[in-house]
């Protein structure tokens, strides 16, 4: 049935266990370097917050968008922050910023977008 969610139903516990790794594994690899899996620290950050915002979606089917986009921002501002303020030996970068930036946007607008063209399905003029 479109447009039902059930609470329990697997799909979104699975979402919920994949948001939850995600967040753990982007404040694991924000703190604590290991070896590169990428050449670029800019391109490990859009990887792991495109990880982060798409498991995002799928765990919380009833935050619009939007809203949800804006949350994980917020999240990332906040890491990014830490980072700056912290005694560890980290070296930060408004680059790395905006690679959390562009992963969220990469993840969230092929949403979005859906959502805006499913929209259109009950045009009466067509």
């Amino acid at each position: 049935m479109r447009g039902s969610y059930t609470e329990t139903a697997w799909s979104a516990v699975a979402g919920r266990v994949a948001f939850a790794f995600a967040l753990g594994a982007v404040v694991f690899a924000e703190f604590f370097h290991t070896r590169r899996l990428f050449a670029s620290t800019h391109v490990a950050h859009f990887a792991g917050f495109y990880l982060l915002a798409f498991a995002s979606a799928a765990a919380a089917k009833r935050i619009p968008l939007l809203t949800l986009g804006c949350f994980i921002a917020a999240f990332a501002v906040l890491l990014e922050l830490i980072r700056t303020a912290t005694w560890l030996p980290l070296s930060t970068s408004y680059l790395d910023w905006i690679g959390d930036m562009a992963g969220i946007i990469a993840a969230l607008a092929p949403m979005l977008l859906q959502k805006i063209r499913l929209s259109f399905e009950n045009d009466p003029v067509a």
